[in-house]
Order: structure tokens, then C-alpha cells, then sequence
């Protein structure tokens, strides 16, 4: 039995061990994009709200969304880089030893 990996599984696990314990870009834009569509709802809710208490409470829940979208924007990025440069780093070395 050959316990040597394919070129792809030696790559993904290269990019698992790079991010440790944070998740991949695709999995912060997956929680990013449902926390885009409860925006939406509760923007419609924030237009919809005729008491002035309950407009600054949806307001605030509105402010924190958007927080925590642009946090998870930027930590998806930051993940995506890693996974790039990791699937760069060991393809490059890759082609090094077929030359």
C-alpha cells in the first residue's frame, strides 16, 4: 500500500495545517452571505418599525451586523491569501522537482 498523498491532498492538507484552527475563506463567505440576507431583513424591519424605541433598537442590531459582516469580509480575505499562497508555495515546489 502506498501511503504517499496526491499532489492535491498534500496541498490541502499544506493549507490546513497554514490555518490552524480558523476556517477557509469559503466557509467565512458562506456565514457572511446569511448574515448579508439578515441585514436586508432587518433593514426592511428598521423601514417598516413605527415606534421610535424599537427603531433605535433595530438600529443597533443593523450597526452590529454590518460590524460583524466587515469583520468576517476581511478575515475571509485574510484567509483566501493563505490558502493562495499555500497552493502557489506547493506548486512551485512541485514543478521544481519534475525540472
Amino acid at each position: 500500500m502506498n501511503d504517499r498523498l496526491l499532489p492535491e491532498e498534500e496541498e490541502e492538507q499544506a493549507v490546513e495545517q497554514a490555518l490552524g484552527d480558523n476556517p477557509r475563506a469559503v466557509e467565512l463567505q458562506e456565514l457572511r452571505h446569511v448574515l448579508e440576507e439578515r441585514l436586508k431583513a432587518l433593514q426592511a424591519d428598521l423601514m417598516a418599525a413605527d415606534e421610535p424605541e424599537q427603531r433605535r433598537a433595530l438600529q443597533a442590531q443593523v450597526n452590529e451586523l454590518k460590524r460583524q459582516i466587515r469583520v468576517l469580509r476581511q478575515e475571509e480575505a485574510i484567509s483566501d491569501f493563505v490558502e493562495r499562497s499555500v497552493r502557489v508555495s506547493a506548486r512551485r515546489a512541485s514543478l521544481e522537482e519534475m525540472l
